[in-house]
């Protein structure tokens, strides 16, 4: 069995051209897609977690508000019963 070397390096540059262009117009896209994609993940899971402490924060105001008006009826009602 004889070897051909051109036909050996012919196909050895065209698996490299290959390689090329599958890494410029294929991957290269959909690696950059990933990344965008994953950035917009994390934005919004940033987003979420601001609304979330806000959520926290503003629940507890209510709870505040909600301790001091009974307390508030607990005086009305002992001085009415006075």
């Amino acid at each position: 069995m004889i070897i051909n070397w051109y036909n050996v390096i012919f196909s050895l540059v065209n698996f490299l051209v290959l390689v090329m262009l599958l890494r410029r117009y294929l991957y290269g896209p959909i690696i950059k897609a990933m990344d965008e994609r994953e950035a917009a993940i994390a934005r919004r899971q940033e987003e979420v977690a601001a609304r979330i402490a806000a959520a926290e924060a503003e629940a507890q105001a209510y709870r505040r508000k909600t301790d001091e008006l009974q307390g508030r009826e607990s005086e009305i009602l002992d001085g009415a019963r006075a």
